[in-house]
């Protein structure tokens, strides 16, 4: 029940950043996303940005910097605070990590305004298969999230290449470099 309280709380915050911020059918994955222009691709970052920092700067400030991080140490699993040093590089590779998303992002909305890859527009199109994707979406989520990061880290394997090695000390070694936890480490990603 909780993760599909949580499947349904993702997808709420998507249909509001789909249907609400953007008015009627002015998402540009349905219509002016098939053409790459910056009219619609820096609202898309914008918001993202804007999101990544008033959610994960809000609370890093209120756990970490705010008046009442004394009155919360009671409350923290490990005692110590994250250095500033460690703040400032979570927050760049954030932001870094959320600029590459909204790439991912623009790019879906350029192939779903193409017919490149299939959508359905409203809930009422495809009832059944949006009501099931609606409450399972976390359960799909929690093992892809997992799969996709433990194949950034080495596979111990002599029977194929290990990729994972390489994945791990090219890339994935830089969110390793935060020892304490923020909110900006949770998403802190080498791009």
């Amino acid at each position: 029940v909780t993760s599909m309280a949580s499947s349904a709380r993702a997808f709420l915050l998507a249909y509001v950043a789909i249907y609400t911020v953007y008015e009627g059918e002015d998402y540009p994955a349905f219509h002016r996303g098939a053409t790459f222009s910056f009219d619609w691709m820096w609202p898309i970052l914008l918001r993202n940005l804007l999101a990544t920092w008033i959610i994960c700067g809000f609370w890093d400030w209120f756990l970490y910097l705010s008046p009442l991080k004394e009155s919360l140490r009671r409350f923290k699993m490990n005692p110590k605070y994250p250095p500033m040093s460690q703040l400032r590089h979570d927050a760049l590779a954030t932001t870094l990590a959320t600029v590459c998303g909204t790439v991912v992002e623009i790019l879906l909305c350029h192939f779903w305004a193409t017919g490149a890859l299939p959508m359905h527009r409203t809930l009422s199109a495809a009832p059944v298969q949006s009501l099931v994707f609606t409450l399972t979406v976390t359960h799909w989520r929690i093992p892809h999230f997992y799969l996709m990061h433990r194949a950034l880290h080495p596979w111990r394997t002599t029977t194929i290449p290990d990729f994972g090695k390489f994945l791990y000390r090219h890339v994935h070694a830089q969110h390793h470099k935060s020892y304490l936890p923020t909110a900006f480490s949770g998403t802190n990603m080498h791009p």
